[in-house]
């Protein structure tokens, strides 16, 4: 039996799943190593859910994504899932060149330096979704927001990327788990000559200690920040809130207006309270919630008064990746 392994690998996390291929795809297997580096914590399970591994390691034994590939790997070689042809992994997103550039000497654009934005492998996923479910909103003027450890936000017009959060890396945009986020390059500079900071140290600083883990002083978890008393939990969420309020008007900027709104990944699926505080942010675009839809984790969730329908859409990358190898290795 053939087999593709699809590898997605977030900021804290690594998702994988193994598909047979038979024609079409079947999964085989999946699973995810979450807490990488702080509290690894792998499951793997069958397509019908049956749990077939559920172990947390200590954070030495899984300190980094590579670390937690070549324990995956191990693991699924013990398992003699098939003949393993292809492995595919995520890219970035396409979209219009005009807003690749950063306003600096175009010799840095000619070298690389430019917007490449990210999560795209999401956004083509649920933009297909969400043209099945809703074909003229499908059609119009989109913005996803992409809301789970790495989170982002993109613009979409009839299914097309027009502008996203993200540029060059993924510290861009909005804060994140342990990613800054947007910030003053001013800032960097002040760090680097006042501090002292090398670059491995700032770069460290800006991955792995920023976000909502840097701003709470507690953890980059949305949910032990939901339910933590601490005041830094409560600076973090409103502060993650706000940026995604204002990168919403930027984005709608863009699109000229705006036709529908989508929440997708980890918190944007699964947090009925920060889906509610953010569809606050929304309100002067047209949207409005129905707090029971919203609490059942809906797929529309917007009230009948609205103006504009609000969807969730869980996201689905590694089939996206699947099918994606499946076409090169077909070609």
């Amino acid at each position: 039996m053939d087999t593709i392994l699809v590898v997605n690998a977030g900021s804290s996390s690594l998702k994988f799943e193994v598909f047979a291929v038979a024609g079409s795809l079947e999964r085989l297997v999946k699973g995810q190593m979450e807490g990488i580096g702080t509290t690894p914590h792998l499951t793997i399970r069958s397509p019908s859910g049956e749990r077939l591994e559920n172990e947390t390691y200590p954070a030495d034994v899984v300190p980094d994504l590579p670390a937690a590939m070549r324990l995956v790997g191990e693991l699924l070689r013990q398992r003699q899932a098939g003949r393993l042809i292809a492995v595919g992994h995520r890219v970035v997103r396409g979209h219009d060149p005009m807003t690749d550039h950063y306003a600096i000497p175009a010799r840095f654009f000619d070298e690389g330096v430019r917007r490449y934005g990210f999560h795209g492998l999401s956004y083509e996923y649920v933009a297909g979704r969400l043209a099945e479910i809703s074909p003229g909103s499908g059609k119009g003027r989109v913005i996803v927001a992409h809301l789970g450890s790495g989170a982002s936000m993109c613009a979409l017009y009839q299914g097309m990327s027009v502008e996203s959060t993200l540029g060059f890396t993924a510290l861009d945009g909005l804060p994140m788990g342990t990613r800054c986020g947007q910030i003053d390059p001013g800032v960097l500079l002040y760090l680097l000559q006042q501090h002292g900071m090398s670059a491995g140290q700032l770069q460290d600083l800006l991955y792995k200690e920023s976000g909502l883990k840097g701003l709470s002083g507690v953890s980059n978890d949305v949910r032990v920040l939901l339910a933590s008393e601490e005041a830094g939990a409560s600076l973090a969420l409103d502060h993650f809130v706000h940026r995604i309020g204002l990168n919403a008007g930027a984005l709608a900027a863009a699109l000229g207006g705006l036709d529908a709104f989508v929440f997708t990944a980890g918190v944007g699926e699964n947090s009925p309270v920060m889906r509610a505080r953010i569809a606050r942010k929304l309100e002067w675009l047209g949207a409005s919630l129905d707090p029971a839809r919203n609490e059942a984790g809906e797929l529309v969730i917007s009230s009948g008064s609205s103006k504009i329908p609000i969807f969730v859409v869980p996201t689905d990358e590694e089939l996206m990746i699947a099918r994606h190898t499946l076409a090169l290795i077909a070609a």
